[in-house]
């Protein structure tokens, strides 16, 4: 950038990436200097206080560096931008690389909205994304977002496709535990329905193909409310 021709114009805002190396969660945020705002980033990570932090916007990020210390947490650039663009390009990497859903990133915050992400003010709530609308939302992104004309850096790619393999991972994790309690549930009620009924722990364990014990806990549990 210093090598820049004479009446080129030198960015230094844009957008950047904090990683951490062992568990793969990121952190996205924006700065009209990127040196300056990396460098109280890194300032930031030696306070031993979180009362010592002159802005909470990067609370979980802080609380992580603690945790598993420094080394273990890259940082890039992942995008050279326009100052009046920041937080619309800021808003976009936080929703395409999921950062603001705790098992993925340590974004707290919708970008420069002010929006919590949590609730109904969460930009998923009530909603899943198929891969086909993943596409899809990226690819206007693409063409509303700015990034008509440009294209991310070979790095970035990677990232991108990275998180959203293990967005939909711990997607499938979820919807897996929820099947199990519902089913979990369901066996339940049949047991008490059959106790009731009068069949002993034994032949419920036998119809209903579970552990005798399981028949037990639901009887034992049904005689203590």
């Amino acid at each position: 950038m210093e090598n820049a021709k004479k009446g080129e114009m030198i960015l230094e805002s844009g957008i950047y990436c904090y990683k951490n190396l062992i568990n793969n969660k990121i952190y996205i945020g924006k700065s009209k200097n990127l040196k300056r705002r990396i460098r109280q980033h890194e300032r930031s990570f030696k306070f031993i206080n979180e009362e010592d932090l002159e802005s909470k916007d990067a609370i979980l990020l802080w609380r992580s560096v603690k945790k598993y210390q420094r080394d273990n947490f890259s940082v890039e650039i992942l995008e050279l931008c326009e100052e009046c663009d920041l937080d619309r390009r800021e808003e976009y990497y936080i929703e395409t690389l999921h950062s603001h859903y705790t098992q993925m990133g340590y974004n707290i915050l919708k970008g420069s909205s002010g929006i919590k992400m949590s609730g109904e003010n969460h930009p998923f709530y009530g909603k899943k994304h198929t891969p086909q609308s993943i596409l899809l939302i990226t690819e206007a992104s693409n063409t509303n977002n700015g990034m008509s004309g440009r294209s991310h850096t070979e790095e970035t790619k990677q990232l991108i496709s990275i998180k959203m393999k293990e967005f939909h991972k711990n997607k499938e994790k979820s919807q897996v535990k929820i099947e199990r309690k519902k089913k979990g549930k369901s066996k339940r009620i049949d047991v008490e329905r059959l106790l009731q009924e009068g069949l002993t722990p034994k032949e419920i364990s036998i119809a209903l193909e579970i552990n005798s014990s399981t028949v037990y806990r639901i009887k034992n549990k049904i005689h203590d409310k």
